[in-house]
């Protein structure tokens, strides 16, 4: 079976940890930037399956990034928001620019878990 591969996009070194630690038990190849502009380099060169996106990051926040995906082809078919600002604003628009879930941090390990089992089930875009 082909490894699945993730790119994670994040500035809090923990959750970054964590997050690649969670997803590389889930099967999954994780490559790391710390903020919007590294990210998306890295899914120009990657072409992963799933992009994890904190929205507060330097140089380009995830708004951003979403935002900049919008206008190409070349994005990953899954996109998981985390974010420690919740606001029914947010979700709206993150979803609107093409992301398929929105969770708030702190999470559970096994919530995130489940949350990318279920997008990626669905097939959602």
């Amino acid at each position: 079976m082909e490894t699945k591969k993730a790119v994670l996009c994040d500035d809090d070194k923990t959750s970054t940890l964590i997050v690649k630690h969670l997803l590389t038990q889930a099967g999954f190849s994780v490559r790391t930037a710390v903020n919007g502009a590294e990210g998306l380099a890295l899914l120009g060169t990657e072409k992963p399956d799933l992009l994890i996106l904190d929205l507060d990051m330097p140089v380009k926040n995830g708004i951003a990034v979403l935002e900049e995906l919008q206008k190409t082809q070349n994005r990953p078919t899954y996109i998981i928001v985390l974010s420690a600002r919740e606001s029914p604003e947010d979700r709206a628009k993150v979803l609107s620019l093409g992301a398929q879930g929105m969770m708030i941090k702190p999470f559970k390990p096994v919530d995130l878990i489940k949350k990318v089992e279920e997008t990626m089930k669905e097939g959602t875009r």
